[in-house]
């Protein structure tokens, strides 16, 4: 028999929320992930994982771009794309991605058996608010601007960085018109519609990402 230790891969779960600059798109549908990944952390997960919810702050990547927070003991990291435009996003949010692979890596030694699982939370015209969808690396973005931007950037005809989507419900305006559209998902949440996506949109996504195994249990403070 072999005495060779079996190696046990480390997966690290990286949760992106797409959106606009804030504060100047802060609540429009466009900016829907934000809101859940927010909520996320300040109900769901901050109280399970912090001990000392002191420890969990944002911390800016390339002059504000980006914001992140790592979890790393519960290997966890947590990136807020709130210092680009949605159109133009993927270019700068893939760079920061290829930056934190490589810093994790070195971090574990340069171990080669590290996994990172990226999921990216952005706004879904085809689901009504309170609704959300996961879907895998190889379904459409079916139009949405900033997953085309991620896909253009991911690096496609070589060894591209995969990424699944939980879509967050919005809901649709009536008319297809593209510049009524544009307009709509622009446009703020009512009261009524953040209440549903900070309470009903978040528990769902939360209990996706444990159906899937992608949240661990919870061990000790945010690093």
């Amino acid at each position: 028999m072999s005495n060779k230790k079996a190696i046990t891969k480390r997966t690290i779960t990286v949760l992106t929320a797409l959106g606009n600059p804030e504060s100047t798109y802060k609540n429009t549908r466009h900016n829907a992930g934000h809101i859940v990944l927010d909520s996320l952390l300040r109900n769901q997960l901050i109280p399970q994982i912090c001990r000392n919810t002191n420890n969990y702050h944002w911390k800016p990547w390339n002059n504000g771009k980006l914001h992140y927070i790592s979890a790393l003991t519960n290997n966890l990291v947590f990136i807020r794309s709130d210092g680009l435009f949605m159109n133009t996003c993927g270019p700068d949010i893939i760079k920061f991605w290829k930056e934190l692979k490589n810093a994790l890596k070195d971090r574990n030694s340069g171990n080669n058996d590290l996994q990172i699982k990226h999921i990216v939370l952005h706004d879904e015209l085809a689901k009504g608010v309170g609704k959300i969808q996961y879907r895998d690396f190889k379904t459409s973005p079916r139009g949405h601007n900033g997953l085309k931007s991620l896909l253009n950037s991911c690096g496609g005809n070589g060894n591209p960085i995969r990424f699944d989507k939980i879509g967050i419900g919005i809901d649709r305006p009536v008319e297809r018109d593209p510049r009524i559209v544009a307009d709509y998902v622009l446009s703020k949440f009512s009261v009524d519609e953040l209440a549903i996506l900070s309470d009903k949109s978040t528990l769902k996504v939360l209990e996706e990402l444990e159906k899937k195994g992608l949240i661990p249990k919870p061990k000790v403070d945010f690093t």
